[in-house]
């Protein structure tokens, strides 16, 4: 089945205008490694003035969010959840949250933090809960206990919805975002490990090792599983929504060897709203960390070049199924990037490079801003300290209060954009 959508996106800072074709492509199609120069770009918009780490927090970070309404970032810390001034970095609140938190959100509508926190049950059972805050003073308001591990936790902010994911009880708990009832568990299959919910279709879509279920937020009901994997069980490993045309796309190992010779990634591209499986893209180049342009539907994705080592960033276009830009980055692999369009660029932040013979860290991880057009660095790479692999090394941003945050190892930077 093809369709095409057709859409008119407009870069109001730089008035470049340009058409974009998001065409729904047969199934196993493959990325080509051609290199096609685009658009020219525009890493003029750096001032270079000024100091570019405006503050320093000790202590590092788990996972944070931004609330763009209210200029705060909430991050989770070794106190619990720091709430920060997103302008200047300047702590406002913290206060523990009941547990051990790894994963937060929020909810802009209700004023309200949500985060999954880790614990051991008697026996040693696998348990967990989620708190929930309140946004503006701090101040916990319930702790609702749950089972098996919750590890990552999503907002549906229209249906009033929060969805957990449970790993260890192969399960996901949907809960009520004013008042954080439990309001329902629902089973998802083998060893659920990625969740993303996508607030215009009402969707929370699950990556298991096998599969991906699409549920409805508002009363967790399984709408459809899909079969995303090989009969071998190479696990999913990553999704990213595309809520602007309606994507979801599922990152997964192409083959079951694929740790042992790298292979790249194979993005099955979903539709949102009915779960069918639009295309699949190969990529001999690709790696996790990844994200989605929604305004050009691209995937911006880390790269590996297994004859040099090399790690990069590249951006695919999935019309023509081309790597349009693939910017190598040296032997510092990226351990988190993210897609920043209203401000034109890519923030990647790499981890600290490695001396092979002893695995022993040789010098700070750094942040990276490239050009969210053309792949072109953008000035110079900003040292941020101790950036290990795991998930919880994270690069976030308030692109109102133009500040980028960094989560390393061992603290919080906050960065003006401006300046990188």
């Amino acid at each position: 089945m093809h369709r095409r959508l057709t859409c008119r996106v407009k870069h109001a800072v730089w008035t470049l205008v340009a058409l974009l074709c998001v065409p729904i492509m047969p199934p196993s199609a493959r990325v080509q490694t051609a290199i096609v120069r685009g658009v020219p770009g525009s890493c003029a918009m750096a001032s270079g003035r000024g100091p570019t780490i405006l503050r320093t927090i000790r202590g590092g970070g788990q996972a944070a969010a931004v609330d763009e309404q209210t200029n705060r970032v909430f991050i989770i810390g070794q106190a619990g959840v720091v709430a920060l001034d997103a302008t200047t970095g300047q702590p406002l609140h913290s206060g523990a949250v009941g547990g051990a938190p790894v994963a937060i959100a929020i909810d802009t509508r209700h004023g309200h933090v949500f985060t999954a926190n880790l614990a051991r049950g008697r026996g040693g059972d696998p348990s967990g809960s989620v708190s929930m805050l309140d946004a503006t003073s701090g101040r916990l308001l319930r702790v609702v206990p749950l089972s098996g591990l919750p590890s990552m936790v999503a907002v549906d902010e229209r249906a009033g919805r929060v969805v957990t994911l449970n790993g260890a009880r192969h399960s996901v708990s949907i809960l009520d975002a004013v008042d954080g009832r439990l309001l329902r568990t629902v089973p998802v299959g083998d060893w659920p490990d990625s969740l993303a919910v996508d607030a215009r279709t009402g969707r929370a879509v699950v990556a298991t090792r096998r599969a991906v279920s699409v549920l409805d937020t508002s009363d967790g009901a399984i709408l459809r599983t899909i079969a995303i994997t090989p009969a071998s069980g190479v696990p999913n490993t990553a999704l990213a929504v595309d809520e602007l045309h309606g994507h979801v796309f599922v990152a997964s190992a192409p083959t079951p060897d694929a740790h042992l010779d790298y292979q790249g990634l194979v993005f099955a591209m979903l539709d949102a709203t009915s779960g069918d499986i639009l295309a699949r893209i190969t990529a001999r180049v690709a790696d996790i960390p990844f994200a989605v342009d929604d305004w050009t539907g691209h995937i911006v994705t880390a790269t590996f070049d297994a004859a040099r080592a090399h790690s990069g960033v590249g951006i695919i276009e999935t019309r023509h199924e081309t790597v349009l830009h693939n910017t190598a980055l040296g032997y510092s692999p990226p351990a988190a990037l993210t897609v920043a369009r209203g401000m034109g660029r890519i923030f990647v932040l790499s981890q600290s490079p490695i001396d092979r013979r002893t695995l022993a860290p040789t010098g700070p991880g750094v942040l990276r801003s490239l050009d969210v057009t053309t792949g072109a660095l953008c000035g110079q790479p900003i040292p941020v300290g101790a950036v290990g692999a795991g998930v919880g090394r994270r690069v976030v941003v308030d692109q109102g209060a133009k500040r980028v945050f960094v989560l390393g190892d061992n603290a919080v930077r906050v960065l003006d954009s401006t300046r990188l």
